[in-house]
């Protein structure tokens, strides 16, 4: 657009400055006699269309550029906010279950191990709801390859696989939660450490 406005700019100039030449070289006898005012009034008067084209064309070339450089600031601002939550999800914690083992046979303790892949986890809490209970974690902090466990302690093995809520938080403080049941199958376990969820804090629900 901006293009053919400058390309219609110059044609409409060049044929006025042509029509302005035309009735200067047919008038010379009346124009030479002109004071020095009118002749200001004259060429006034010719120069006046001109200017009033490259405004105009000036102005849709500023609101043009003023439209690149705010794209140009929106595209930068979405390239930093990218970055910003690359980085967030490569610092995010991850849990990948290792295995499970029973403890002796007085005191029914299912030990299951995971090992953090991802960022620091810290502020760990877990939760048995089958049993009603909080567990006291292995580790309140773990940071990125570390190892720590839960010990459940169902009463019975019969109790199991119990529901259990494992909460913490990242090193941005954005919390996470796993909420599934853990026991003896291997499955349900790697199940319960990749069902991972950003918990949704109370006053922003």
């Amino acid at each position: 657009i901006m293009k053919t406005l400058t390309k219609a700019g110059f044609l409409i100039s060049s044929i006025w400055i042509a029509l302005i030449s035309i009735i200067i070289f047919t008038n010379k006898k009346g124009l030479s006699d002109l004071e020095l005012n009118a002749w200001g009034d004259f060429l006034a008067g010719a120069v006046a269309p001109l200017a009033l084209i490259w405004f105009v064309i000036g102005y849709f070339q500023q609101g043009k550029e003023i439209h690149i450089q705010g794209e140009q600031i929106k595209r930068q601002a979405d390239l930093e906010a990218e970055k910003i939550e690359l980085t967030k999800r490569q610092e995010r914690p991850h849990f990948e279950y290792i295995d499970c083992s029973r403890g002796n046979a007085n005191t029914p303790i299912l030990i299951i191990r995971f090992k953090n892949t991802g960022g620091l986890a810290r502020n760990i809490t877990v939760y048995d709801f089958g049993n009603n209970k909080e567990i006291i974690p292995n580790h309140v902090s773990i940071e990125k390859g570390g190892i720590s466990q839960i010990n459940l302690e169902p009463g019975s093995y019969d109790n199991l696989p119990t529901l259990v809520s494992l909460s913490y938080q990242d090193k941005h403080d954005i919390p996470y939660s796993h909420h599934e049941v853990l026991g003896e199958d291997p499955i349900k376990n790697n199940f319960f450490f990749k069902s991972m969820k950003k918990t949704v804090p109370i006053e922003e629900q």
